[in-house]
């Protein structure tokens, strides 16, 4: 960016667009109405309004990415940044290449979370994040009918092209196959993010002493329940409390 205000504008344009063309294509004549009426709402600033109407959609069943966007810029604009990451997080397991979305997601995310500390970790995450769990099984699974087929024609054909090709397709099979199962782990804590500025406890109630301070939009991870509190952990700090129940959502609605 030439500089702050060129990106402040940027900002302003992509956080105030919305996937105008309908995602419920093959919804109900109800569904599709809806959808353009949460728009009309977004574009009219009635943003409570358009809130509302996407979160009946869901509700319903009508999942995707878009969906979770136009949600996503819906509480942006009403102020409530925790329930926007959360949204846009959705809409990225889903359309994790998508430049509005991503873009919508690290701004909002540069907002609420002021330390950053990431490790290599993160970094390889950050990486693989871009595509899909469905898209790196794929992959994998691609190589992997190449490889043997490739040690088949070396059997067949006795020709050393063919074994040197197996070997690199082997080691590129090992480096994905480790990719893969890297991605999956990392996905399958119970991953949320704080939707208001909350207080951990030592333990699941209010008479508990407060143990740190959780900043709106901070993801977490879910470690344990009991009677409308959640245990969770984060994750880069090692730190654990509970927190009450309702203070939190879940970010893995879909898989």
């Amino acid at each position: 960016m030439a500089g702050e205000t060129s990106y402040i504008k940027k900002t302003a344009l992509i956080l105030g667009a919305l996937f105008l063309a309908s995602p419920l294509c093959y919804a109900s004549e109800n569904a599709e109405k809806a959808f353009k009426r949460a728009n009309y709402f977004y574009s009219q600033g009635e943003y409570i309004g358009a809130i509302k109407t996407y979160r009946e959609l869901l509700k319903e069943g009508y999942i995707n990415a878009a969906l979770f966007y136009n949600l996503g810029n819906a509480y942006y604009q009403n102020k409530e940044l925790g329930r926007a990451l959360l949204q846009y997080r959705r809409a990225l397991r889903l359309s994790p290449r998508d430049k509005d979305i991503r873009f919508n997601y690290q701004y909002v995310y540069s907002l609420v979370n002021t330390e950053i500390e990431e490790g290599m970790g993160d970094f390889f995450y950050k990486v693989l994040s871009y595509f899909t769990v469905n898209e790196l099984t794929v992959c994998v699974s691609v190589i992997y009918f190449l490889f043997i087929g490739f040690l088949l024609f070396r059997y067949l054909f006795r020709k050393d092209i063919f074994l040197w090709i197996s070997v690199f397709l082997g080691l590129v099979l090992f480096i994905g196959l480790g990719a893969a199962v890297f991605r999956i782990t990392r996905d399958l804590p119970r991953l949320a993010i704080t939707l208001i500025d909350e207080k951990a406890r030592n333990g699941p109630g209010s008479d508990y002493s407060i143990g740190f301070h959780l900043p709106e939009g901070k993801e977490v991870e879910i470690i344990d329940e009991h009677e409308g509190w959640l245990a969770i952990n984060l994750q880069e700090k090692g730190l654990k409390g509970w927190v009450k129940k309702d203070s939190i959502e879940e970010i893995s609605i879909i898989q």
